[in-house]
């Protein structure tokens, strides 16, 4: 993860409020935007445009870590769970992991095919349904909590990000 990096919703799928109520126990008059997308389409990087960052100063991190080319070249992902930033415009922005992620997938998943996370309760699912259903989660999270909900994909042909919004 980012160095000082705000998780909201962990890698391990548990949602930390712990670290966002202070920041929303003194006023509640903000603006939520979410985000979610497949790997690679530069979801972090349109919510460091939206925080305002400035990849032009030395040394300075971007609030949401993006994908270098070792990361890419492993094809890994960069953001796990939900991490969250609030700008000085009182925007709370919430970058997402991506949806139908292989590398989100082989994480999860153990040798016999099961899910390590505890997606639902109960006996645990096939890794590959588990994934699936993460996605769905993360939609339906994203469309409860935020004032906007961008959806960033490949192009207008892909049918697996419009199928997933329409469930969600």
């Amino acid at each position: 993860p980012q160095p000082g990096s705000l998780s909201l919703v962990s890698d391990a799928w548990e949602v930390h409020t712990d670290k966002i109520l202070p920041y929303l126990t003194e006023n509640n008059d903000f603006m939520v935007i979410g985000i979610i997308g497949p790997p690679g389409v530069g979801k972090s990087t349109i919510m460091n445009e939206l925080y305002g960052y400035d990849g032009s100063s030395p040394g300075m991190h971007p609030p949401f870590a993006t994908q270098t080319e070792e990361i890419k070249a492993m094809a890994k992902h960069c953001t796990a769970g939900v991490d969250f930033r609030i700008s000085h415009e009182r925007v709370i922005l919430l970058d997402t992991q991506p949806v139908y992620s292989p590398s989100i997938l082989m994480d999860m998943m153990r040798p016999d095919g099961s899910s390590s996370l505890p997606v639902l309760n109960g006996d645990p699912l096939p890794a590959d349904l588990a994934h699936e259903l993460m996605g769905i989660q993360l939609g339906v999270f994203l469309a409860s909590v935020c004032n906007i909900v961008l959806v960033v994909s490949e192009g207008i042909n892909d049918f697996s990000m419009w199928e997933l919004m329409l469930t969600v």
